[in-house]
């Protein structure tokens, strides 16, 4: 998808500095409320740094770590882009990618079939049933996930705005925090059959990530009757410095919390010889809410995936850009994980297992 990259970093050169302002959002009534048909499809949007996206995150029971993107966006030279991305980690190896670039006319998607499709490549959601066909550029996956919730959840009604004026924000949308999956994936002569715990969120920008934040923290966690996970922000200055977090956790038989309220010590800084940036490695985690405590550290075994967008432009292209954008790489590490759930008078439950962290710098 070079087009699509080369465009949006060297757009990023043509945004003007924001006024310093905290985030707001519309917080009336519950804050964990279901999503509808209607987030899961498009939010079309005339704004030229609009970007939407959604994103399947599995981890198989023999080890595979796969991210699955469907994206869309109005930045391009002519019209804008549509595409496929992945990135697949196979047990104890480094990550490949696989793409497939498709123009914006290739999009469409259909409320009645909780659908959503790029060229030959589906995502339907169906209240708790997910299934993703992709048929493309020599990769084939038939995968489907049934959810542990009837819904999919989102803070308030998914919507954080950047500034005052209400003129920048970006939605943010839970549609699946767990399921259990199952997928046979063939690629590069192979096919290979998988079962295991996934996750499915949806997002969308009118305005660059790397505009308004600086750094991302991520977390999936999935044991075998608990799940938990967030994306934490830390926001350029000019857009007020703070630090965003949209969190989930629940349990196999109910949710218990979508809150911005956690707290997060990112520390064990790793050095990237390449770019030259630090990124975390080790995440303390604690939240709690009606009737349930959490406490957490996750601790990176291995980074098994780097994925750098600018370096993969052209040589003067990753020059230009630079001036404009810095390097944003993203770190995704298999982590170890240390967690105590307390629910209620119950004793507390100690928890093992694997996470999916990510650390993204934005510099």
């Amino acid at each position: 998808m070079k087009r699509l990259l080369t465009a949006i970093v060297l757009i990023a050169a043509l945004i003007p500095i924001n006024a310093a302002a905290k985030v707001i959002v519309n917080s009336e009534g519950e804050a964990m409320r279901a999503t509808t048909t209607k987030d899961f499809m498009r939010h079309k949007h005339k704004a030229k740094y609009y970007t939407e996206s959604w994103t399947a995150i599995l981890q198989s029971t023999e080890g595979h770590l796969i991210y699955i993107n469907f994206l869309l966006t109005n930045l391009g030279v002519v019209e804008g882009s549509s595409g496929l991305s992945m990135s697949i980690t196979f047990p104890g190896e480094q990550a490949k990618s696989w793409s497939a670039e498709h123009e914006v006319g290739d999009f469409s998607d259909d409320s009645s079939k909780g659908m959503i499709k790029i060229g030959p490549n589906e995502m339907t959601l169906k209240g708790r049933n997910l299934t993703i066909k992709i048929d493309d550029n020599d990769m084939k996956l038939d995968l489907t996930m049934r959810g542990w919730y009837p819904t999919g959840y989102k803070f308030y009604d998914g919507k954080t705005f950047l500034n005052d004026k209400k003129n920048r924000y970006f939605y943010h949308f839970i549609h699946m925090p767990r399921g259990d999956f199952e997928a046979e994936m063939t690629w590069e002569g192979k096919t290979v059959r998988m079962k295991g715990a996934g996750y499915l969120d949806h997002m969308v920008n009118n305005r660059l990530t790397s505009e308004w934040s600086r750094r991302w923290w991520t977390v999936r966690y999935f044991a075998p009757n608990y799940t938990l996970a967030f994306i934490t922000m830390q926001l350029d200055k000019k857009f007020g410095g703070e630090t965003v977090t949209r969190a989930f956790f629940g349990s196999r038989t109910k949710p218990l919390a979508l809150t911005d309220q956690i707290e997060l010590k990112p520390s064990d800084l790793a050095t990237d010889s390449k770019a030259g940036h630090k990124y975390h490695t080790k995440y303390d985690v604690s939240m709690s809410g009606d009737g349930f405590s959490l406490s957490a550290v996750f601790k990176s075994k291995r980074l098994h995936d780097r994925d750098g967008v600018i370096e993969k432009l052209p040589k003067i292209q990753q020059g230009i850009a630079k001036m404009f954008a810095g390097n944003p790489v993203t770190y995704r590490l298999e982590g170890a994980a240390d967690v105590t759930v307390t629910e209620g008078t119950e004793a507390p439950k100690k928890l093992g297992g694997t996470a999916m962290m990510e650390t993204i710098v934005i510099e």
